[in-house]
């Protein structure tokens, strides 16, 4: 959670901001779901490939659930020295790989000499996802 979009990202280690790994879950094709719980949140990362015969990339979906829907939470996609907006949601990454982010258009901003990609953290119902394609 940010203050403003403004707001300084959190210096501390996630474990001392009340993150927790609750571990993992594995689907039928023994891909794992990663489990944690913040602020009475669950929230679950599943990465996985997609793609076909050599080309695949990395799709990610982070699930946000819970009674509680926060104001002001956000998710840092990635801190780099050069992001570069693409066309339909995709971002070039220093040049040399890109970042597409489904449904949503994060926020680009310079924190010191470097860049960051904040999404919204946006809730329907109780639940909120969040679509990454990372393609290198």
């Amino acid at each position: 959670m940010l203050d403003s979009e403004q707001a300084p990202w959190p210096e501390k280690p996630p474990k001392e901001l009340g993150f927790r790994f609750d571990g993992y879950r594995l689907g039928s094709k023994r891909q794992p779901t990663f489990v944690y719980s913040w602020n009475g949140l669950k929230i679950e990362d599943y990465p996985r490939p997609v793609g076909e015969q050599d080309l695949f990339s990395m799709q990610r979906t982070l699930t946000i659930s819970g009674e509680r829907r926060p104001a002001n939470l956000w998710y840092r996609a990635i801190v780099a020295d050069k992001i570069e907006e693409q066309p339909g949601g995709t971002w070039k990454i220093e040049g040399r790989w890109t970042l597409k982010i489904a449904g949503q258009q994060p926020l680009k901003w310079k924190r010191g000499e470097q860049w960051e990609l904040l999404i919204p953290v946006v809730f329907q119902g109780n639940i909120a996802k969040i679509e990454l394609t990372y393609d290198w």
